[in-house]
């Protein structure tokens, strides 16, 4: 017998329900997937100030009963209550870091804007961003000879930890100990 017409809606797919799409099925909320070591999690919290913040990942809380640190390096031009995704390794301490941040849309965060930059320069003393001090010429010869007289106040010691006075000959006990012997 011939085969039976097609139905009102055509062929069927090939396959049971045809292949399934390249990046396996999204998760309920609409995201894609997440690659396999990857997490979702929230900005909760950024201080240029001190260079680092906090993003709130339900999903490592039970694992490290914390927050996730961001650091400053890897904030770009992510804002509080945006949705990343990023790595977790842990510090030294063991405490979660973010690394490898990406937003929802899989690009990396972009540049530091210019306002968060110059706070991010002002606190943390030092570091990488304040490098127009040495150009007074602050870092130079002064401040060391000021160092140089403040150190001799503390009491010195010779090589084996006895007191040496400042103002003396700092060859000390070894000058004094050949005159006793002769």
């Amino acid at each position: 017998g011939a085969p039976p017409p097609p139905g009102p809606y055509g062929a069927p797919p090939p396959g049971p329900y045809g292949p399934p799409p390249p990046q396996g099925y999204p998760p309920p909320h609409g995201y894609p997937p997440l690659p396999n070591g990857r997490h979702i999690g929230r900005v909760k919290s950024f201080n240029p100030k001190h260079g680092f913040g906090f993003i709130d990942c339900p999903q490592s809380r039970p694992h490290y009963g914390r927050d996730v640190f961001i650091h400053k390096a890897q904030i770009g031009d992510l804002e509080v209550g945006q949705e990343v995704t990023f790595h977790i390794e842990a510090n030294r301490d063991g405490h979660p870091q973010a690394r490898d941040i990406l937003k929802m849309d899989g690009r990396p965060p972009g540049p530091v804007p210019k306002h968060l930059m110059e706070l991010m320069q002002k606190g943390a003393g030092g570091g990488k961003g304040n490098r127009d001090r040495d150009r007074d010429g602050d870092e130079g010869k002064g401040r060391r000879r000021r160092g140089g007289k403040g150190r001799k106040k503390q009491p010195q010691t010779d090589g084996k930890g006895n007191p040496v006075e400042a103002d003396e000959d700092t060859s000390g006990p070894q000058a004094n100990g050949d005159q006793a012997s002769s």
